[in-house]
């Protein structure tokens, strides 16, 4: 239990690809492929409701044991541990979009969902760490959430993006960078990498310091969201048993 709770970490970190990434992977895929599949074929509103409500203790429960566990091991910082993040800040968000059967959440959280959390999935950045510490599975688990919010909202109750989603989820992520470089200009932070680099390049990080930095991510933002319009649409359409988008009235 210390090995898994404590700060320090004595075996292997975690290698892209590997064995414990992979088995991540298929296990957050699985999972989320019966939920669509439970909730795409169940009609009894009451057990759909139950099973939101669980969803919605499931993401407050990754929450609440991020913190704790910075907390307890005396990490927790303005400068780190604040929901800013994209991934960080859809996992609340996706609680209050179960919670509230928010379309306007949900239009958010499918492109932050499905362009954000499935690119850190694929490259995840914990560090040292690897199974079985906690922090393995905090990352894996914080961002299954995300997706099973957008999927289960897909299924149950039949929402989609539209052609104006976009728009509108470029504004609100841009709303969100400025406010992120804010708190990194006074804390010295940097949520969303919008102030540095991560160490190991993703897909969406860009070569240049400062304010072309943030312009690369307005661009990066706005070209994952059309893409993830264009071309998902069809990937999810396909196996959830529709093509068209639809606006929820």
């Amino acid at each position: 239990m210390e090995q898994f709770w404590r700060l320090s970490f004595d075996g292997a970190p975690l290698t892209l690809f590997g064995v414990s990434h992979v088995s991540a992977l298929l296990a957050a895929v699985a999972v989320c492929l019966l939920v669509a599949i439970w909730a795409r074929t169940n009609r009894h509103e009451r057990r759909r409701e139950r099973v939101r409500y669980a969803l919605v203790a499931f993401c407050l429960l990754n929450q609440v044991l991020w913190d704790v566990w910075q907390i307890s091991n005396g990490i927790w910082s303005l400068a780190y541990s604040l929901p800013l993040h994209i991934c960080m800040l859809s996992v609340p968000l996706s609680a209050l979009m179960l919670w509230m059967r928010s379309y306007r959440l949900f239009e958010v959280l499918y492109f932050w969902g499905f362009a954000g959390a499935t690119q850190a999935m694929l490259t995840p950045d914990i560090g040292l760490y690897n199974f079985p510490h906690f922090a393995y599975w905090i990352f894996f688990t914080s961002h299954t959430a995300i997706w099973l919010g957008v999927i289960f909202m897909i299924s149950a109750y039949r929402y989609r993006p539209t052609w104006g989603s976009i728009l509108r989820v470029i504004i609100i992520t841009n709303i969100a960078m400025l406010v992120a470089s804010s708190v990194n200009y006074l804390t010295g932070g940097n949520y969303m990498y919008l102030a540095r680099h991560l160490p190991r390049p993703r897909g969406s990080t860009c070569s240049a310091p400062g304010p072309i930095t943030l312009s690369g991510w307005k661009c990066s933002a706005s070209s994952r969201s059309c893409s993830c319009i264009c071309h998902g649409r069809w990937w999810i359409g396909a196996r959830l048993g529709t093509i068209a988008l639809r606006t929820k009235n």
